[in-house]
């Protein structure tokens, strides 16, 4: 297999996607023709000048993070309309092409124009499946009735309230491998970084039980079990480890509540939470639309803990659950969530931390995977992110926009209450903060330069993307406390 070209950017530049592009940039991007764009650039970098005048430092950086940007959406769209309805009509044999506009209109189905035709993300299938049920089902039976849905974390909450808190034991396995063979890199260096879980708030009692190769943990905001080895073909690297997740429940509606919030709202602020009501480049931005959405929710409220759950309220009720194009590939995450109305977990996490954090409210990021009981002692996981937001005199406190705003489109407030400063235990934690470098480092671009759920893999030479690995996210054993 050849060489990845995927390139080089540095992961301190990251700050510089804040940057206006040159117009003829924009142009080809614009227009969906990413291999002009991408020569174009290169061009620019190669002779060292833009409109006659020397390339500055910092746009040599804005262009070589946006070479990366799209070299990536290359990969990302290339799904057509007929594409999708192939796929579709897998499952939907009556399924017409007139319907894809319908799917279009209901803003899960991302995609980009290229010469006036749609190409699709490649999890747009997916995500249409998952989002638009309903309408795909009708289809076949018009008379189709959307069922009550049903609440299994109901049970987990009222358990939450009578004890205050419930804890729960893991043992997982994380793995991952290069999906194809790499030639050139046999009895080289391989490079891993698998997810660890990250002492937190709500995890404890973390021990490594084994790994395929000897393995390294240093302490970070975005913890990784570090294997460096000689690479053979078709080798697993993995690594097993437990936790126990401990989820304490906060009643945050109560008058006593408010009124403590109130009290303490001009208690002045420690130092360490400073970092959490800045500006973070270049997602956790304090743009002017930002700014006069945070105030129009704010209106003349002052009491803190209203104002964060005026922004929870605002998040869950207009921001829909909708999978997302590669947070790489977003210049400014929470403002695009804002103006289609749309994002995943960790869009909803980055709004809610945005608008907090310009209404004087420290917030951060934590993720990880979210874990789902399968009953008779059997769990699986996903990826998922969250949020945490600090109220004096009751510390950090947890929010989850995303379940809290399926909660609220269900009709289920206990839910959509409980989400607004609580977590359940189902919870696997391995990152502490957003845009946190590994310790060590990569040499090489981060496939997610934000986050980090699945692992990442470089060689000597360079470094691999998601679909050059596949990667397993595995639960053992689980057994509450």
């Amino acid at each position: 297999m050849s060489q990845t070209t995927r390139p080089f950017y540095r992961y301190e530049d990251l700050p510089y996607l804040a940057m206006e592009l040159p117009e003829t940039v924009k142009s080809y991007r614009y227009a969906g023709d990413f291999a002009s764009e991408i020569a174009y650039i290169e061009k620019l970098l190669n002779d060292g000048i833009l409109h006659a005048n020397p390339l500055t430092d910092a746009m040599r950086r804005r262009l070589m993070l946006e070479h990366a940007i799209a070299s990536e959406l290359i990969h990302d769209y290339n799904v057509t309309a007929e594409d999708l309805l192939a796929r579709f009509r897998e499952t939907y044999p009556d399924l017409q092409l007139h319907h894809i506009d319908a799917l279009i209109a209901s803003g899960h189905a991302d995609y980009i124009l290229r010469a006036g035709v749609p190409y699709f993300q490649r999890a747009a299938y997916s995500n249409l499946m998952n989002q638009c049920r309903d309408l795909l089902r009708r289809v076949q039976e018009p008379d189709y009735v959307t069922p009550t849905p049903k609440f299994g974390r109901n049970a987990i909450i009222s358990g939450m309230k009578k004890n205050g808190s419930l804890s729960r034991w893991y043992h997982v396995r994380m793995s991952v491998k290069p999906s194809e063979i790499h030639e050139d890199q046999i009895g080289k260096t391989i490079r891993v970084h698998l997810p660890y879980p990250a002492p937190s708030l709500s995890q404890s009692e973390i021990k490594l039980l084994g790994s395929s190769h000897p393995v390294k943990i240093r302490k970070a905001e975005q913890t990784t079990a570090y294997i460096e080895t000689e690479y053979r073909p078709d080798e697993e690297y993995w690594v097993e480890y437990s936790y126990v997740n401990t989820a304490r429940y906060h009643d945050l509606s109560t008058a006593d509540a408010k009124r403590q919030a109130a009290e303490h709202a001009a208690d002045p602020m420690p130092d360490e939470l400073l970092p959490y009501i800045v500006e973070q480049y270049p997602h956790i931005r304090f743009t002017p639309y930002m700014i006069a959405l945070a105030d129009e929710i704010a209106g003349k409220e002052t009491n803190p803990l209203k104002l964060a759950r005026r922004v929870y309220d605002w998040v869950t009720e207009h921001v829909r659950y909708s999978y997302m194009r590669s947070y790489f590939a977003l210049e400014n995450i929470p403002e695009f969530a804002v103006l289609h109305g749309r994002g995943d977990c960790g869009v909803q996490a980055l709004v809610f931390i945005t608008l907090c954090r310009i209404l004087g409210i420290p917030a951060k990021w934590e993720s990880g995977h979210g874990v789902h009981d399968r009953g008779h002692g059997k769990a699986s996981m996903g990826s998922h992110d969250w949020a945490m937001f600090w109220i004096a005199p009751f510390g950090w406190l947890y929010c989850d926009p995303s379940y809290g705003g399926d909660a609220f489109r269900s009709g289920n407030k206990q839910i959509w209450n409980f989400y607004f400063g609580n977590l359940e235990q189902w919870r696997h934690v391995t990152c502490n903060d957003f845009q946190k470098q590994f310790n060590p480092a990569k040499k090489f671009p981060r496939i997610d330069p934000y986050d980090n759920q699945n692992g990442e893999i470089e060689f000597e030479d360079y470094g691999l993307t998601a679909w050059e690995i596949d990667d397993r996210q595995e639960i053992l054993e689980t057994s509450a406390l």
